[in-house]
């Protein structure tokens, strides 16, 4: 008799413990996007030294909130050189950020955000 009990809690144990589910923990990104519009400077846009350069920038934490901001530009030889880096702790992000043309002749702008778990997301 005391097999057989033990047996049946022994059953009911591990019944239980297979059927809990675990949380999901999959990774989940912040996301970012370029705002649109006529206003905002376009991809592959072509700008006099001096000039304006508008980006709209949103972004949003999915699991986490937004923790950290970065605008570098990535020259042509590949020296990066960061323009802004500022921290912050929002669940969503809204920018328009007005830069000046350098005197570089070709400039990649990469707009990154990261999460409380230091997970990120760039656009460019």
């Amino acid at each position: 008799m005391k097999n057989i009990s033990f047996l049946l809690i022994a059953i009911f144990l591990l019944n239980f413990l297979l059927s809990c589910k675990k949380k999901d923990t999959e990774n989940h990104l912040p996301v970012i996007m370029f705002k649109t519009g006529d206003q905002y400077t376009k991809d592959g846009a072509v700008v006099k030294v001096g000039y304006k350069l508008l980006f709209g920038i949103q972004a949003r934490g999915t699991d986490d909130n937004i923790t950290n901001f970065t605008i570098k530009k990535v020259l042509e030889d590949g020296t990066v050189i960061t323009v802004m880096d500022t921290g912050l702790n929002s669940i969503s992000m809204d920018i328009d950020k007005l830069l000046y043309q350098n005197i570089e002749s070709k400039v990649v702008w990469k707009f990154t955000v990261m999460d409380r778990q230091r997970r990120t997301a760039d656009i460019s």
